[in-house]
């Protein structure tokens, strides 16, 4: 992978967790049109991207040089369960202790939504379950923004037949994938067959080996235009319509993330050129398996200073996703010079 490429990765996985940490940030409020309209712009239009090339981005990566085959792919499913797995089990225990420890403070628990204390009264497997695996909803876990890494681990526990998949029967089982998402062929987590679908892709451009993905597009600005376009036309669809739309629609704007960048930024771009932007992007990680509860504190500390008018959950929106990222990479920074070993195996050697 060359230097343009891993560079590419490394920051747009950093922007696209910012629009993860918006899509957090959102608050449902009623009578001023600009809230809501940035609002839906940047979580629902924008965002709704991040997950799916998040996927793609794990999928192209997992399947670099596996042209060896099956063994490859049994030495990298050793490797991610120090780098992924270890990193979901102390993330889903932290986001659990950190809310029951605010909880039993006096008065905090009128500002947390669930009984977070109760879970410690349930049954073992209970216990386990709603922790580690997912909720009654059949989706998230109680750490629900961890869904994405519990999907990849599962994904990963299957890659050797994703693999097979790909080789045999190429991009036709790709699509045979996305024709049964269409269809609402339902496995539990929810998420996972669509989690599946976005893998690999990213899976069968890395073992096809093609070049779309080195391609610079000059006007790649034109393609994600075009998906924000749509996107604003089917909303005024009937529901039952949009579920054939929708996932063609975000491969169609996953397409225009990756070649707005190249339009934006350009080749020119050397990322140890900037050593701000550098250092951020290396706790992307960090910012991601934390940033439940603690941005959520942020947005509505904000709140209680601005005021809880529309103007200011708007200014709340808009600024606790910068401020929790400096307040994330201030944490990286301590935990990574003082407390090195902890933070290595918290963040799975991402040092």
């Amino acid at each position: 992978m060359n230097q343009y490429l891993s560079d590419k990765i490394k920051l747009l996985s950093l922007i696209l967790i910012v629009f993860v940490l918006y899509i957090h940030s959102g608050f449902k409020v009623q009578g001023f049109y600009l809230n809501s309209f940035i609002q839906d712009l940047v979580s629902n239009k924008i965002g709704r991207l991040a997950v799916p090339v998040f996927f793609m981005i794990s999928g192209y990566l997992y399947f670099l040089k596996t042209e060896i085959g099956l063994y490859v792919i049994r030495v990298k499913i050793k490797k991610r369960f120090t780098s992924i797995f270890l990193p979901y089990i102390y993330s889903c225990l932290l986001f659990v202790l950190t809310f029951a420890g605010i909880q039993s403070l006096p008065g905090a628990s009128n500002y947390i939504n669930w009984d977070f204390l109760s879970l410690f009264d349930k049954p073992l497997l209970s216990f386990i379950k709603n922790i580690f695996w997912m909720m009654d909803d059949g989706n998230s876990p109680i750490a629900f923004h961890l869904w994405f890494l519990r999907d990849l681990i599962l994904i990963i526990i299957i890659s050797p037949l994703i693999y097979i998949m790909i080789k045999n029967l190429k991009w036709l089982g790709i699509l045979i994938l996305f024709f049964m998402i269409l269809l609402n062929v339902e496995i539990y987590p929810i998420s996972l067959l669509s989690s599946i679908g976005w893998f690999s892709i990213g899976g069968g451009i890395s073992i096809s080996k093609s070049k779309i993905i080195f391609k610079k597009v000059k006007w790649g600005y034109l393609i994600f235009i075009g998906y924000l376009f749509v996107s604003y036309i089917i909303d005024v669809l009937p529901d039952i319509y949009l579920k054939y739309f929708d996932e063609l629609l975000i491969v169609f704007g996953s397409i225009g993330v990756w070649y707005l960048y190249d339009a934006l930024i350009g080749p020119k771009f050397v990322l140890k050129k900037f050593p701000f932007i550098d250092l951020v992007c290396q706790f992307t990680f960090f910012i991601y398996l934390i940033h439940e509860p603690f941005i959520n504190i942020i947005r509505k500390l904000i709140v209680l200073f601005v005021g809880k008018t529309s103007l200011g959950y708007l200014i709340s929106y808009i600024l606790s996703p910068i401020i929790f990222v400096m307040f994330a990479v201030l944490i990286g920074m301590f935990l990574r010079k003082y407390l090195p070993k902890m933070y290595s195996n918290f963040v799975g050697g991402r040092v």
